[in-house]
Order: C-alpha cells, then sequence, then structure tokens
C-alpha cells in the first residue's frame, strides 16, 4: 500500500491529490495505486467543501446564496 495526501495548493486553492504534500493537507489516503486512491479521495469526508472540475481538479465550493 501507498500513503497519497490530498492537500490544498496554496497558489490555486485547489485540492490535489499526490504523494507530497502541496499545502495544507486535508488527509492522507491509503491506496494500492492512483487509482485507489482516488476513489477513495471522492467519497472522502474532507472533499465535502470542493467540487470536481473536468480539466482542473477539485475546487473550493463558492458561498451559496
Amino acid at each position: 500500500m501507498t500513503m497519497f495526501c490530498l492537500s490544498v495548493c496554496g497558489d490555486t486553492g485547489r485540492a490535489i491529490l499526490d504523494l507530497e504534500p502541496h499545502g495544507d493537507v486535508l488527509a492522507v489516503i491509503e491506496g494500492r495505486d492512483w487509482q485507489e486512491a482516488r476513489e477513495a479521495a471522492e467519497i472522502h469526508p474532507a472533499l465535502d467543501a470542493f467540487t470536481y472540475r473536468s480539466g482542473w481538479g477539485w475546487e473550493r465550493r463558492g458561498p451559496t446564496t
């Protein structure tokens, strides 16, 4: 198993799943490969404040009015 880091990039504000942190750490996710880690990340409560945008990744949701 490999440990993946789900973190928030300080420059873009996007949530990033990588082997190393890119800012504030939201969660550490264990997986056999990237695909398994991504599946686990997508249902992790840490991403509740984010939405996935194709070609961009996970971005923080704006305030709802």
